[in-house]
């Protein structure tokens, strides 16, 4: 009989001890993606190669492509900043401009994708430049 006794309080104490640990609680669990951009590698000179002055075109167009990488689902704004004009050896300059940009939806930070751009020069500005290689540059800028 103290056998059967002693089982039924160890029993007793073991159901007691999982009946108390029955109790839960959910706890919320919160993260927040921030929308951001990054360009994602150079973008590629662009190069208008020779240009003949005497050419009846109205403006000469090339494209500029630059890659960046945002927060998926975010569509970016590319504008441009500081703009050197094209200048020669003697300090002659060519002005150009660029169109807005292009800027497809972002599809995340796994893959980039391409803002397009073209870049012009009108002939008012060509046809009476002195000969020579001309170099200039353009700041780019994308939101976050």
């Amino acid at each position: 009989m103290k056998t059967l006794s002693l089982v039924a309080a160890l029993a007793l104490v073991s159901i007691s001890g999982f009946a108390s640990a029955a109790d839960t609680q959910t706890v919320a669990v919160t993260a927040s993606i921030q929308s951001i951009c990054k360009f994602s590698g150079a973008a590629a000179a662009v190069a208008f190669g020779t240009i003949n002055p005497s050419d009846a075109a109205a403006v000469k167009s090339m494209p500029l492509t630059i890659p960046y990488k945002c927060t998926n689902g975010f569509t970016p704004t590319i504008t441009t900043g500081a703009i050197t004009p094209l200048t020669n050896a003697a300090s002659s300059t060519m002005a150009f401009t660029v169109d807005t940009f292009v800027t497809p939806v972002a599809t995340g930070f796994t893959t980039a994708v391409n803002g397009t751009a073209s870049v012009n020069i009108a002939a008012a500005v060509w046809q009476n430049a002195p000969a020579g290689a001309y170099t200039g540059s353009v700041v780019l800028n994308i939101n976050n």
